[in-house]
């Protein structure tokens, strides 16, 4: 994030002076913009300017996904080479028996339970709140499901769970610091959830699929990206109702969601670091 918003003095120097190739990969807000949700450093004064010199001091870009890639040809046009290279994860990471018994209880949620989770940080762009927003409409189907919000400041979503009276179908987990306890979550759950309104490339959703879990994502940059036919379903931006209808179709299919399951488990295998590596080097 930092490396291509701030580093553009460094990239220069390393490149006149010792000769070493600087390649450059832009995440996120410091390469994507969205006047509406005023998201993205480029928005602010100066910035715009800025980025486009350090990309341009770099010998070669990598972008994460489509999206990122049409952001950065906008910026600099065919100035430097762009290369399509994603995000990755250690699929090893994933490779562990849980007990979900212990999991759930430790979380104080029935055994019984359908779990739909979304992980991430408590930002706009996440669009936690169509989720939460869903909640109702899903009850009227299922009445024994979690919806469990994991990451920074997902806490302050209180108010709007309190508000439409669903707090008995929500947890509000807030950040986990231990990898292999967000991990277990996951795997203790039924369906992924991405509601956001904009992603650079969306690695909880690989996370998730090497979980075993199906994905509803929103039809937005980077969500789309790496969302495949037979994963789960790509639902539209905002559309709480698509949103509660896909998870209640999966919710309700067992044979459904394991075939989802096996499928996302197959597509995330491309994403462990092993292979991506291959590609930077």
């Amino acid at each position: 994030y930092h490396s291509i918003s701030y580093t553009g003095n460094i990239i220069r120097l390393i490149n006149k002076f010792l000769h070493i190739p600087v390649v450059a990969t832009p995440h996120g807000g410091d390469i994507q913009k969205e006047s509406e949700l005023h998201y993205g450093i480029r928005l602010k004064r100066g910035w715009e300017k800025k980025i486009k010199n350090n990309l341009l001091a770099a010998d070669l870009i990598t972008a994460i996904s489509k999206s990122i890639y049409n952001e950065i040809n906008s910026l600099i046009g065919r100035k430097k080479a762009i290369v399509n290279i994603p995000n990755g994860i250690w699929l090893d990471d994933f490779k562990f028996s849980i007990n979900r018994k212990e999991v759930l209880k430790k979380y104080k949620i029935p055994l019984n339970s359908k779990i739909i989770i979304s992980v991430g940080r408590n930002h706009i762009i996440k669009g936690f709140a169509y989720g939460i927003r869903a909640v109702p409409l899903i009850s009227k189907y299922i009445d024994n499901f979690y919806y469990l919000l994991v990451g920074k400041g997902t806490d302050l979503l209180r108010d709007e769970v309190e508000k439409l009276e669903i707090i008995k179908f929500v947890k509000l987990i807030g950040e986990i610091d231990d990898r292999k306890e967000l991990i277990k979550l996951y795997k203790s759950s039924d369906l992924y959830l991405s509601p956001s309104l904009i992603e650079s490339f969306g690695i909880t959703n690989i996370e998730a699929m090497a979980a075993g879990l199906p994905i509803i994502v929103t039809d937005v940059q980077g969500n789309r990206d790496v969302f495949e036919k037979g994963i789960g379903y790509l639902v539209g931006l905002k559309n709480v109702e698509e949103i509660a209808k896909a998870c209640v179709e999966i919710l309700k299919d067992d044979d459904k969601r394991k075939e989802m399951s096996e499928k996302a488990q197959y597509c995330a295998q491309k994403s462990d670091w092993n292979n991506i590596a291959k590609q930077y080097l």
